[in-house]
């Protein structure tokens, strides 16, 4: 799955999570852009990607995924790792 395909995919979470259909993604968005990004939304954001990509992530993860950028960063790697196994 490359960057443009995992945005996509980020994005139709980032809209269910925040009930917005109006939500649009860059690797640049950030809680800044996004009033309603807050603790627990991320950590709902989290889980939901989680649950999408069929991954873990560890707290130390979480706390470093301050962009969608980051966000994509972590599942490019992972499932990178996921289809050389």
């Amino acid at each position: 799955m490359n960057r443009d395909q995992i945005i996509n995919e980020l994005t139709k979470i980032f809209q269910a999570v925040f009930e917005d259909d109006e939500v649009e993604l860059t690797e640049e968005t950030s809680p800044d852009d996004l009033p309603d990004w807050r603790s627990l939304e991320h950590v709902r954001l989290c889980i939901e990607i989680g649950q999408r990509f069929n991954i873990q992530m560890k707290p130390s993860q979480l706390a470093r995924m301050t962009t969608v950028g980051g966000f994509i960063d972590l599942l490019s790697d992972r499932l990178s790792q996921g289809s050389e196994s």
